[in-house]
């Protein structure tokens, strides 16, 4: 009895550390190093009050009077003249296997406190706030219950800010628009001369702390990027990309309806943000059942629009079967698991009479190689020489075909799919991801996103999400003078190659 009484001691004392109520709601991470106050102010424009949040690392302050919020259309924001009806604490500590990927065992430990809020005055909104404080970085995210008021919700925007101690040194790429590809350099600024960066933010404090901000678990929600308003000193404001079927919302739902986590990840030194598994624990766990044919590995890539020919052959390398077998010979020669068939290989995927280049043809048809290239052949012939196959597909043909090709594809033998010319991260976009992403896996199908939005860490939930492509890489080489050492080495801290490194796919590294 002595020993569940010093146990239960222990238990009580490690949540009430988790959940002070000092100045506030205090949450501390496992090690105490990271620590989130969540407290009320009197907002100055209206004497409301505001929620708030604060974060300190090492008992510095890095993060200070951030605010909470949502903007919804045709309703008024939630944020303020909020009261904290219910708070609940719980703790995580556990360990979970990597189907690839850094480490095998990964261990998901964190404290969380939960924050159910309504609104003083109509309409009485009920959402929660979810903290999560680990060893190395705190998330947040919104819950937005089922309540008998509302049945949808269509949200403008968010009011979430990040409030920084000052003008920090940062490094981002700068926001060219809701349909961006992601391939742009890192600059090194300050917080002051941001206008509109995509994620993640890097942020230097000091020599001993950096943050780096980005989300995870972007699921049935917009994209989150940042813009500075200029409204408060030294601080940035979410903003989320736009729907293309109703311009002036970002996310609608049914509800209960949940964001994605709002990450904030903090240490010492920026060369540990590379070895966090901070992202993959912010997701649901392994939905597969069978994993066994989810194999990562390297690939060789053929002829990449290239108008010449192959110093040991006579032939022309293009998109046809003796390109084909020569790279396939070569994967098989350097060991290499795939060989990536690039687009044309089912004819032109772009419309040549359109003036904007990136059109797609909607004629092409996936389920349909062109007379030249014979994709059933080069699947037998791949095989004997211990090569498997993947395929590049348009993504607007992907979505209109995949539910007909995809099965087709896991009968022919191919191992996975090369998806490009995204370019978005609207809602309707990332849901396209994963949708995609969960047939694929119905047919046995590995799946490369390129021109792709920042890593989320969905690939815990769907591993045969091998990899991404979102950043500016090698391949700028044969047209610009843009990839410089400094670049490579700085792509290395903005997770935008985070689970590039699995399958290496037209040399992005």
């Amino acid at each position: 009895m002595n020993k569940l009484i010093f146990y239960l001691w222990i238990l009580f004392t490690l949540i009430f550390m988790s959940c002070s109520s000092k100045k506030g709601l205090e949450l501390h991470s496992p090690d105490n190093n990271i620590s989130v106050l969540i407290f009320t102010q009197k907002n100055p424009s209206d004497n409301d009050n505001q929620l708030s949040y604060s974060v300190q690392f090492k008992g510095d302050e890095v993060l200070t009077e951030c605010t909470f919020g949502l903007e919804f259309k045709n309703m008024k924001p939630f944020g303020k003249g909020i009261n904290i009806n219910e708070k609940q604490c719980n703790q995580e500590r556990s360990e979970w296997e990597n189907i690839w990927g850094r480490n095998k065992k990964v261990t998901n430990n964190y404290n969380e406190l939960v924050l159910s809020l309504d609104e003083k005055r109509e309409p009485h909104r009920k959402i929660d706030l979810i903290f999560r404080a680990y060893n190395d970085g705190i998330a947040f995210r919104y819950f937005i219950h089922e309540q008998d008021s509302i049945e949808s919700i269509e949200i403008i925007s968010e009011l979430t800010e990040f409030g920084f101690t000052n003008d920090h040194k940062v490094w981002a790429t700068k926001y060219v628009g809701v349909y961006s590809d992601q391939e742009n350099e890192f600059n090194e600024m300050k917080i002051s001369d941001i206008d509109s960066i995509h994620l993640p933010l890097i942020v230097k404090i000091d020599a001993n702390k950096w943050l780096s901000i980005t989300e995870a678990n972007l699921t049935d929600w917009s994209g989150m990027h940042f813009r500075n308003y200029h409204k408060r000193l030294n601080t940035v404001s979410v903003s989320l990309a736009p729907r293309k079927d109703i311009p002036d919302v970002s996310v609608k739902a049914e509800i209960p309806a949940i964001s994605p986590w709002r990450l904030i990840m903090i240490n010492d030194n920026p060369g540990k943000f590379i070895e966090s598994n901070i992202l993959s624990n912010l997701n649901e766990p392994c939905i597969l059942k069978d994993v066994s044919w989810i194999k990562p590995g390297k690939s060789a890539w053929d002829w990449w629009w290239c108008d010449s020919y192959a110093p040991d052959v006579d032939f022309k390398l293009g998109s046809n079967t003796e390109t084909m077998k020569y790279f396939i010979d070569f994967a098989s020669e350097m060991g290499w698991e795939y060989q990536l068939i690039d687009w044309q290989w089912y004819g032109e995927p772009f419309n040549p009479t359109e003036e904007f280049v990136w059109n797609p043809n909607w004629e092409a048809d996936i389920t349909t190689s062109t007379k030249n290239i014979n994709i059933p052949e080069l699947v037998e012939y791949a095989k004997s020489k211990n090569v498997r196959l993947f395929l590049w597909l348009e993504w607007n043909h992907a979505n209109q075909q995949m539910e007909e090709a995809f099965p087709l594809y896991e009968k022919w033998g191919i191992a996975g799919v090369k998806i490009d010319f995204m370019a978005g991260e609207d809602q309707e976009m990332v849901n396209y991801y994963h949708r995609l992403v969960k047939l694929a896996a119905k047919h046995h199908l590995l799946v490369d996103f390129h021109g792709a939005y920042k890593p989320t860490g969905i690939s815990r939930t769907y591993p045969n999400l091998i990899t991404r492509e979102g950043c500016l890489g090698n391949e700028y080489t044969k047209w610009s003078n843009r990839i410089t050492p400094e670049h490579t080495v700085t792509l290395a801290y903005t997770l935008e190659v985070f689970l590039a490194a699995w399958i290496l796919l037209q040399g992005h590294l």
